[in-house]
């Protein structure tokens, strides 16, 4: 029974990764990211200025416009690592 759920649960996640994939434009990823040749003396600013970040930025990039994939991938890789734990635990049960 549960084995059913789980491969009900992986079919579903991974129809939501592929919608998302389909749906994200990849056409346009890097065509607007122009980057300046020097870096200023006192580095990169963690916090911009004005309070909003640049649309050229990597935390905008990934978190704005790749949100839900990074959220289907973040769940996965959480099931896998609950589903390493499970698997230690049985192994080590089996071995007394």
């Amino acid at each position: 029974m549960a084995s059913k759920k789980a491969i009900v649960l992986v079919l579903a996640m991974v129809v939501i990764l592929g919608g998302i994939a389909l749906t994200t434009e990849w056409n346009e990823l890097g065509t607007d990211v122009y980057y300046d040749e020097t870096v200023p003396e006192e580095g990169i600013p963690f916090h911009p200025e004005n309070g909003e970040l640049a649309e050229n930025s990597i935390n905008y990039q990934l978190f704005e416009n790749y949100g839900g994939l990074l959220l289907v991938l973040g769940i996965l890789m959480f099931g896998a690592m609950v589903a390493g734990i499970c698997i230690s635990r049985e192994e080590a049960d089996s071995d007394d």
